[in-house]
């Protein structure tokens, strides 16, 4: 019997809500200092090489 692959590897996307995004903003760069990027009051957490995680 023969395999099939369900999946074929692509980029990934993820996102998770908070209710104050200054506060993330500041926890996120200011304190754990990674890189933030904010685009029409979304924020864009950057953890390294890859896909961004929206705030």
């Amino acid at each position: 019997m023969e395999s099939q692959v369900m999946f074929e590897s692509d980029e990934v996307f993820s996102s998770f809500s908070c209710d104050d995004i200054h506060s993330a903003r500041k926890f996120y760069s200011a304190i754990l200092g990674f890189r933030i990027t904010e685009h029409r009051g979304m924020l864009s957490l950057h953890l390294g090489p890859g896909p961004t995680h929206l705030i």
